[in-house]
């Protein structure tokens, strides 16, 4: 089965998407709980024993200080929006897992803020 991860730069935490999608419904996620995607939130608490796979949906909720951006593995590790294939503000984004493959997910201001 093929497989792939989904990174989210507020701690780092890698979520693994499996390859194979299900016959029955998707499942939502929302990304940090109640917390949402905000530094305060636990991703890695959040992340662990949760199997992602395709068909599946994250949500990112967060406030007017964060915002999300989809970026490939260099921007992942350099925290950079500059080449973000997504960028949102709007304090909801809904983001289908359609395809296996590696998702790198970061906030923009956090890494702005971050870089100094």
């Amino acid at each position: 089965m093929a497989g792939a991860r989904v990174a989210l730069a507020l701690c780092g935490v890698l979520l693994f998407v499996h390859g194979v999608a299900r016959r029955a419904e998707a499942t939502s996620y929302n990304v940090g709980n109640s917390a949402g995607w905000d530094l305060s939130a636990d991703l890695p608490s959040w992340a662990n024993g949760k199997t992602f796979s395709v068909g599946d949906v994250l949500v990112f909720q967060y406030s007017r200080y964060h915002t999300l951006a989809e970026v490939d593995e260099a921007g992942f590790k350099n925290c950079s929006a500059a080449s973000a294939f997504l960028s949102r503000s709007d304090g909801n984004t809904t983001v289908p897992l359609t395809a296996p493959g590696d998702r790198y997910f970061i906030c923009g201001t956090s890494c702005t803020a971050s870089a100094g």
